[in-house]
């Protein structure tokens, strides 16, 4: 995929009738519709200027902002929750499964993707709501972006949104390191469409855009000398003409206005100015979408049966804001003349000081004698305005009244806009909250309709341009690719085939695989997924929101819904389970109803999904007779006595069994211990045997020893007493 080059060749050859002819027939299409819509250009900037306090002296009541900013948070306050599933979910396929919780996640990453460059999901929503309000139509542009690398030394390229189109080079030598879709809200002067009594038969839309000189010349090249920068923001604001503003606030920077044309007819995108007889840019079908156009229906609130452009909503109590701000212009002028004035005699002297002095004060009186001749009530003379009270006070009557009509216009109830009175009953309360309510679940319904279509063709380039790394990181599923599938497939094959072979040798069977490996094998590949998802993605898988997930609730309501649901499943529950076991009611009928209530409760979609997966209960088996039931009872327990009787008789054998067992070991024992007993005895009478000898050893050497000790004891003496002698 490469960038839309809007880069002309130096060389350009002359333009070919074919060419001017398909050219002069688009001015022709883009003159008159602009002209079908310069009325609604000329409203809906009014209606704008309105809003946005631009003329705050002939609006002394903004009621267009204060119906707008009561409305707008009713219908978009949160990011939405979505829910993607299959189409025929009946089928339970894992690979449209897969698929379509792939494209859930996706959605829910970009819508809140947290990267400051690109814009919010909920900004461009909001956009579109207050735009739809005011000017009168929201309008949402979806882009796709993506970041191309050309190989090893090549500098990165950026594709900008629908300026995409396939590259004429190797797929292989191009890689995406980046992308994303998002929204990009258009003004409601920037954009137009052909002739259609409906939506669905509009042929081409149309955006417009202004491009300064160095714009011109970074997307169209050396063609940007031939454009001329013939739009600029006058003195008389920043139409021209009662056509398309140039930009708002550029200081008088000239512009070239460029318009962007998708035509569904043929399938492809022009980009031409009226003031040049040359297509500056074809391009064939750059996002291969379905319905071919990268926006949803545009939203607009007040729908119209004769035509498609829009009518402010403003419109429908223009002249009753007009009176209103009479009303308020007058109330102001005669709140201003609501003053203490008059005159006073200036014989009296000093009294002009008393009427500008600060409270308690007293001043002394100059001229005694006047004072107590007629006092100082003959000497002022007050302007009366005693009657303009009872005018500002119908004024005030009347202006009120006029708020009503406009509020009735609109359907904003009291409730909306916290203007309840205590007098009031809970039954009063209730039917303005109603009413209010369900003026505002049209509205809102539009704009939840809206949102879905976006997500849908969003959707449709998550699954035909998104690739498998961009997707495993936005969602961070663990599906495996291709080669990590065939290669678990692989190991398995493998592993049956050694276990048959070991089983016919009589071997040992080798140890089983693990459990991921036979969980990759079953899943679906990334390979897989995104191949399905390319096939169809518009008649393969659904995508709606929650209901109410995007509208903000009240704690209070939501505690208050909570509780009446779970006592509306009591009751149900109750009233149910006697008919079930009855026979009155079956339970298919009663999943269908139970399926009916969440619905009605708002319980969800995941709660209707459960329920709708959740087998039905086994209906209960019709009673039967009751002397067939005793007699099969009687059998049922005899049978039972008697295996009990038989279980017993072989329990008393296995324990006889058991005993004699004992008995034979224990005798053996007892054998074995006195053999033992009689070794040991016979062991110690020898070790006895060999102690005395060693004993009787020892005495007759102890013996010889003394009898020698002896007999050299007597030696000595013989020789001592012959040593004597001899003396």
């Amino acid at each position: 995929m490469g960038k839309m080059d809007f880069s002309v060749d130096e060389g350009r050859t002359p333009v070919s009738e074919k060419e001017k002819k398909l050219v002069n027939s688009w001015k022709k299409k883009i003159t008159s519709a602009e002209k079908r819509h310069e009325d609604f250009w000329k409203l809906a900037k009014a209606a704008t200027e309105i809003y946005e306090a631009e003329k705050k002296t002939q609006h002394a009541f903004n009621v267009l902002y204060a119906n707008t900013e009561t409305i707008s948070p009713y219908l978009y306050s949160a990011s939405p929750t979505i829910f993607c599933r299959p189409r025929n979910t009946e089928s339970g396929n894992p690979l449209a499964l897969a698929a379509s919780t792939v494209i859930q996640k996706a959605l829910t990453f970009l819508i809140d993707p947290n990267t400051p460059a690109i814009p919010s999901f909920d900004d461009a929503i909001l956009y579109d709501v207050l735009s739809a309000l005011v000017p009168g139509r929201g309008v949402s542009w979806v882009r796709y972006d993506a970041v191309v690398s050309g190989g090893e030394g090549a500098e990165p390229e950026v594709t900008e949104g629908q300026e995409v189109e396939e590259s004429e080079g190797s797929p292989e030598a191009e890689e995406v390191s980046y992308e994303t879709t998002y929204l990009e809200s258009v003004p409601f002067d920037r954009f137009l469409c052909g002739y259609a009594e409906s939506w669905n038969k509009v042929p081409w839309i149309g955006r417009i855009y202004f491009m300064n000189r160095a714009e011109l010349e970074e997307h169209f090249g050396d063609a940007a000398k031939e454009i001329p920068l013939d739009y600029t923001e006058g003195a008389g604001g920043n139409t021209i003409e009662g056509k398309a503003a140039a930009p708002k606030d550029s200081e008088g920077e000239t512009f070239a206005k460029v318009y962007q044309i998708w035509d569904k007819t043929t399938r492809k995108v022009y980009m031409l100015t009226l003031s040049a007889d040359r297509m500056l840019k074809t391009v064939d079908d750059p996002l291969e979408l379905e319905g071919f156009f990268p926006i949803a229906e545009p939203l607009c609130f007040m729908r119209k049966l004769t035509t498609i452009v829009p009518t402010p909503l403003y419109e429908q109590y223009r002249a009753q804001a007009e009176e209103l701000n009479r009303i308020s212009v007058r109330i102001n002028k005669l709140v201003g003349a609501l003053k203490v004035r008059g005159f006073y005699d200036d014989q009296m002297q000093g009294i002009d000081h008393v009427l500008t002095a600060d409270d308690n004060t007293f001043i002394p009186a100059a001229n005694i004698a006047a004072l107590q001749t007629g006092g100082i009530d003959r000497a002022l003379w007050l302007v009366p305005i005693e009657r303009i009270i009872p005018v500002l006070q119908q004024l005030y009557i009347q202006r009120e009244q006029t708020k009503q009509i406009i509020y009735e216009i609109m359907g904003i109830s009291d409730v909306l806009r916290g203007a309840v009175r205590a007098s009031e009953s809970a039954t009063a309360t209730n039917t303005k909250a109603e009413s209010g309510s369900r003026r505002l679940q049209k509205m809102q319904g539009y704009t939840a309709q809206y949102v879905c279509r976006l997500l849908r063709i969003m959707s449709e380039i998550v699954a035909s341009r998104f690739s498998i790394e961009t997707l495993q990181q936005m969602t961070e599923l663990q599906f495996p690719r291709a080669a990590q599938k065939q290669q678990a497939v692989a190991a398995i094959q493998q592993a049956q085939q050694q276990a048959q072979l070991a089983q016919a040798m009589g071997q040992q069977p080798p140890a089983p695989l693990p459990p991921e490996l036979m969980q990759m094998a079953q899943m679906p590949s990334w390979e897989e997924i995104t191949q399905f998802m390319q096939q169809d993605p518009a008649r393969n898988f659904t995508i709606d929101l929650e209901t109410d997930s995007t509208i903000a609730t009240d704690k209070q309501a939501e505690q208050e819904q909570v509780t009446e649901t779970l006592n509306s499943l009591a009751q149900f529950g109750n009233a149910v389970t006697p008919l079930l076991q009855t026979g009155l009611l079956q339970p298919e009928s009663a999943k269908a109803i139970m399926l009916s209530l969440s619905k009605k409760l708002r319980l969800g979609r995941e709660v209707d999904e459960a329920l709708q997966a959740q087998p039905a209960p086994q209906p209960e088996q019709a009673k039967e007779d009751p002397a067939v039931a005793a007699k099969a009872a009687a059998a049922q327990q005899k049978a039972e006595s008697d295996k009990q009787i038989a279980d017993i008789k072989m329990q008393t054998e296995v324990m006889k069994a058991e005993a004699l067992q004992q008995t034979l070991a224990l005798k053996q024992q007892v054998e074995e211990m006195k053999a033992q007993h009689e070794i040991e005895s016979q062991q110690r009478d020898a070790e006895k045997q060999q102690w005395q000898q060693k004993m009787e050893q020892i005495s007759q050497m102890l013996a010889q020893q003394h009898t020698q000790a002896m007999n050299e004891s007597q030696l000595e003496q013989q020789a001592l007493g012959g040593s004597d002698a001899a003396v």
